[in-house]
């Protein structure tokens, strides 16, 4: 039994198990195998995965403030998920502002600063002061964000996701 990585026809790397047992002859030597390949991927990623959580987990659980929670959660996220940058940011929607603190980034200059809310475009906006979800997979090209474009190309944004968190009835 064995498990690794095979590369598919479009180059897509998939887990494998590998199960085989030898066809013996009559003196006991291997005159050959029978086996099977068993499609791991979503198993060995629901491994990774929970692996995460815990570590996130601990993380959440030894930050001793909040600034240092949203920090541990940024580092971490950013190397889980193989970011170029990760960061929680603040938003002051009757100010129309939002302030990143602290970023995680790879080689990149820090973004942290007070930006104008209406420069991430009014659905972006709307979408996260509504609590939902945005992923958002080409800036300049998402109908959300395409005359903004500008505006992210200028910080290097690319593709984002933002999960807003909610408290006391705010993002």
């Amino acid at each position: 039994e064995a498990q690794y990585r095979l590369r598919r026809y479009d180059g897509q790397w998939r887990w494998t198990l590998v199960r085989a047992v030898p066809l013996l002859s009559a003196d006991g030597s291997a005159r050959g195998w029978v086996g099977m390949n068993t499609h791991i991927s979503e198993r060995k990623q629901a491994e990774a995965d929970t692996l995460f959580l815990l570590d996130l987990s601990d993380c959440i659980r030894l930050a001793p403030d909040p600034d240092e929670l949203a920090w541990a959660v940024a580092v971490a996220l950013g190397e889980y998920l193989q970011t170029e940058r990760s960061s929680f940011t603040e938003a002051d929607p009757e100010r129309g502002r939002f302030t990143i603190h602290r970023d995680y980034h790879l080689n990149l200059p820090s973004l942290a600063g007070t930006y104008r809310l209406r420069a991430l475009g009014p659905k972006i906006v709307s979408d996260c002061q509504a609590g939902h979800n945005t992923v958002v997979f080409d800036t300049s090209r998402d109908d959300r964000t395409a005359t903004y474009s500008g505006y992210y190309q200028r910080i290097g944004v690319g593709a984002f996701a933002a999960t807003p968190l909610l408290g006391e009835g705010r993002v």
